[in-house]
């Protein structure tokens, strides 16, 4: 199999399709150009006071979820929930990662300017509260896995910083011991926002600028 052309773009079947000509189209049929990001990325939760986390976008997976343990559940004067819930650090997954992790070894991945799996930038550190966090809850999602497991998970509504852009995602908890990352991003949270590079990493690290999206 030939290697594609240099440069950046999407690959389609034998074509490389250049970044600037990629475009969205919007459920109102609007269209905008494409954000592109790679399946693994820096996120920003500002609003659990995390910056730098290292996130999966997976787009085979419907719903988001965090690697958390929740502690409480408590409601104010106005009858809501709020959930407090410790987020469980990414050092305890080492080891755990799924095979796509493996596919090139950590020579390939510095060779083609990425960082190998399980390593974060220096210039982006890891930033979490001290304390448990809070977030108001809005609801219990049955997620079903992928050897058809049920698990009924408590969900939360979040900003997301990735890539310049912020926008509101609901993320379930979920102690995610099994897994490689601690925040897995899906296709809900990225639709009609970004296109997700299956081979390349660390795309879209966060500009100085974030604007609602």
């Amino acid at each position: 199999m030939n290697d594609p052309p240099s440069g950046s773009g999407i690959q389609t079947g034998t074509d490389v399709v250049p970044e600037s000509e990629l475009r969205l189209i919007r459920p109102n049929g609007s269209v905008r150009d494409a954000w592109i990001a790679g399946w693994r990325e820096h996120i920003n939760l500002p609003g659990l006071k995390v910056r730098g986390l290292v996130a999966k976008l997976d787009t085979g997976a419907r719903t988001s979820a965090l690697h958390a343990r929740v502690l409480n559940r408590s409601a104010d004067r106005r009858g809501r929930i709020w959930l407090s819930f410790e987020l469980l650090a990414p050092e305890e997954d080492a080891g755990a990662d799924p095979p796509e992790a493996a596919r090139k070894p950590p020579a390939a991945d510095a060779a083609a300017g990425q960082r190998p799996a399980g390593v974060t930038s220096t210039s982006v550190p890891l930033v979490v509260p001290e304390g448990p966090a809070r977030a108001l809850w809005v609801g219990d999602r049955v997620i079903r896995s992928s050897n058809g497991a049920e698990e009924l998970r408590p969900v939360i509504r979040t900003k997301i910083e990735l890539g310049g852009h912020r926008w509101r995602a609901e993320v379930t908890l979920a102690e995610r011991g099994t897994m490689g990352y601690p925040l897995l991003l899906g296709r809900t949270a990225l639709r009609q926002r970004f296109l997700v590079h299956p081979g390349r990493s660390f795309l879209a690290d966060a500009p100085s600028v974030v604007a609602d999206t």
